[in-house]
């Protein structure tokens, strides 16, 4: 593959996420109000404690794909508004664990609804295509994912 095609393909991607951002934003203010007031980041870090079972910053981090420094700030706005709590366990008390309040779960199910709609309407479109070919890109994406995760690991490193 030639170099301008790889540039192109980048800048796609680059195009892709900022135009699902921006179109996860524009859902989030149609379907719930309470969506509102966080960002996208933020609502996804709330889905990933959510989900992770004693979610630290560690976790959460590998899982987002953002930097342990990146959450951890994360983190504190969604303790200082009341979405998220901070918790230890009786083995260790020096790790630090996060759950979501009940206001955090009203976060996650809005933020989940919104995904569900938005997955609907996607599947009709990704309907006009062969599985194969779906399976090739899901390959694809997740190998270039896999790199920018190694990258990303790495980077920390040097920090």
């Amino acid at each position: 593959m030639d170099e301008i095609m790889q540039c192109e393909i980048t800048d796609l991607l680059f195009s892709i996420k900022a135009g699902l951002d921006e179109l996860e934003l524009l859902y989030a203010v149609k379907t719930n109000a309470i969506l509102n007031d966080y960002t996208f980041t933020e609502m996804h870090c709330i889905d990933n404690i959510h989900r992770i079972p004693n979610a630290n910053v560690t976790k959460i981090s590998n899982a987002m794909n953002i930097t342990k420094g990146g959450i951890s700030k994360i983190i504190k706005r969604l303790v200082k508004r009341r979405a998220i709590e901070i918790y230890t366990s009786q083995m260790n008390r020096k790790e630090i664990y996060y759950r979501l309040t009940d206001l955090g779960e009203q976060v996650f199910s809005a933020h989940e609804t919104m995904h569900k709609n938005w997955y609907k309407q996607d599947n009709e479109f990704f309907r006009t295509f062969k599985s194969e070919e779906i399976q090739q890109v899901c390959q694809i994406l997740s190998q270039y994912n896999n790199r920018l995760k190694e990258q990303l690991s790495n980077l920390e490193g040097d920090l």
